[in-house]
C-alpha cells in the first residue's frame, strides 16, 4: 500500500533584509506581508504595481531593491488613512464614498 505523502504547509518566506523590527513590529514588508496588511490578495497588490490602481486609488509607494519589492509600514498606514472609516454601508452611501476597502 502506498502512503500519501503530505507536505508541511510552507510559511511565507521572510527575507531577513526586509524584516527590520521596531519594538517587535516589522517596519519593512515584502509583497506577501503587505497584501494582508492592506486587506488584498498578494497577486492583486502585485498587479496594482503595473496598473497604478488599488481599490480605485493610486497604489501605495514602494521601493524596488534589485528584484525585491519593499513597502514601508509607515507608507502603507498613510495609504490606508485616505479611506474614511464608516460604521456601516448605509453611512458610506450617505457620505457618498465611492471607494470601499
Amino acid at each position: 500500500m502506498h502512503r500519501a505523502k503530505t507536505r508541511a504547509k510552507k510559511s511565507p518566506r521572510l527575507d531577513s533584509r526586509c524584516n527590520v523590527q521596531s519594538q517587535g513590529i516589522l517596519m519593512k514588508l515584502n509583497n506577501n506581508q503587505a497584501a494582508p496588511y492592506l486587506g488584498v490578495a498578494p497577486l492583486t497588490l502585485r498587479n496594482s504595481r503595473s496598473t497604478g490602481l488599488l481599490c480605485g486609488v493610486a497604489t501605495p509607494r514602494y521601493r524596488k531593491i534589485g528584484r525585491r519589492v519593499v513597502y514601508e509600514r509607515r507608507t502603507l498606514d498613510e495609504w490606508l488613512d485616505q479611506f474614511q472609516e464608516v460604521g456601516n454601508t448605509a453611512e458610506a452611501r450617505i457620505n457618498n464614498l465611492g471607494t470601499y476597502i
